[in-house]
């Protein structure tokens, strides 16, 4: 919530069949004295990120919609089912984010870095130069800076671009994780499809975060964790890994 009222969510979490995420966006939404939320912003199409919209726009009015355009991924039919609920509800009161648009939350300078895989042509203000390490990443989320250093961001969807960067990838995943585990305050979740990555990813996940999150709400501590380092710095290798995600309650298909 803005200074002067105004109020803006981003993404509204997982479809779940108690409504679970759309009842706790209300209890922040009445803890705050909201009676609208102003703006929604959605940040991609997976479920986790817009599933509970069907539920929320039930218990809350919402006045305007934002998003980086259609989805990618509509040649999946539950993808594509999905979205055209989101178009129904969002008709005549959505717009689609381009680089270098403001979303008007008054009081607050929110202006759009990146959307559809498109970014602004110039820097920021006190921006520097471009940082080679991200020069194969595509992001198809809607990336929001106020200018203040806070970033919102989406899923890094990587793995639809280029795959020949995954080493750097990794190197990048690793630090994160050393920075995780060194600020026990902090926490995050590294997602890996199988389907569309690099066959030697999963290994390597599985070897570079202590923990795996299985099925929305179960987390468990994985025993092929080790040192991020000699996890690096070994070949990745796709045998073992099925009996490492039957192990650990996968499948080689999930």
């Amino acid at each position: 919530m803005s200074p002067s009222g105004e109020s803006l969510l981003v993404d509204t979490a997982n479809r779940t069949p108690d409504d679970r995420d759309a009842k706790r966006i209300m209890v922040a939404v009445q803890q705050a004295g909201l009676k609208k939320i102003d703006y929604l912003l959605t940040t991609h199409f997976h479920g986790d990120h817009y599933g509970a919209l069907p539920a929320l726009v039930k218990l809350i009015p919402i006045g305007m919609y934002f998003d980086h355009g259609p989805s990618v991924e509509i040649s999946r039919p539950n993808v594509a089912a999905a979205y055209k609920v989101y178009e129904e509800l969002t008709a005549g009161k959505r717009k689609s984010l381009k680089p270098g648009d403001h979303i008007p939350l008054k009081g607050v300078n929110i202006k759009v870095v990146m959307s559809g895989t498109q970014a602004i042509t110039a820097p920021l203000k006190g921006g520097g130069a471009k940082n080679p390490a991200c020069a194969d990443f595509n992001e198809h989320a809607a990336e929001v800076d106020p200018d203040n250093g806070l970033w919102a961001t989406g899923d890094m969807t990587w793995e639809l671009g280029s795959r020949k960067n995954f080493e750097k990838l990794m190197e990048y995943e690793v630090g994160l994780e050393e920075m995780f585990r060194s600020h026990p305050a902090l926490s995050g979740v590294c997602q890996y499809h199988q389907e569309t990555l690099p066959e030697q990813a999963l290994p390597v996940a599985l070897s570079t975060h202590p923990a795996v999150y299985i099925n929305e709400t179960l987390t468990r501590m994985n025993p092929f964790y080790s040192s991020a380092g000699s996890a690096l710095a070994a070949e990745s290798s796709i045998p073992g890994l099925k009996l490492r995600l039957d192990q650990l309650g996968l499948s080689a298909g999930s």
